[in-house]
């Protein structure tokens, strides 16, 4: 997977959550160009977390939502990755891992 930093992301994160972290983003589309997964590492205070979005076949709608250190997968059709997100924000203010 090809990782390239998102300023506009960390800017955006910033605005929302008040952090500042240093986010990457990689994805891999499938052969119609639809997404197929879009993976976001995301640097914060020496520790890294990985949250991954995996969509449904070539539709461009999410599946799934994961986040590393969470056993739970993210399914909420309407939210699935801001749920994720939250989660993300709370371990982040937490320090756990």
């Amino acid at each position: 997977m090809d990782w390239k930093r998102d300023l506009v992301r960390e800017d955006l994160f910033n605005s929302a959550h008040h952090m500042k972290p240093i986010i990457h983003v990689g994805y891999k589309t499938n052969d119609d160009g639809t997404f197929n997964t879009i993976v976001l590492k995301i640097n914060y205070k020496d520790k890294e977390w990985i949250l991954k979005e995996v969509y449904n076949g070539n539709t461009n709608l999410s599946e799934y939502v994961t986040l590393s250190s969470v056993e739970k997968k993210f399914i909420n059709p309407k939210g699935a990755f801001n749920e994720a997100e939250h989660k993300l924000v709370e371990l982040m203010r937490e320090g756990t891992f």
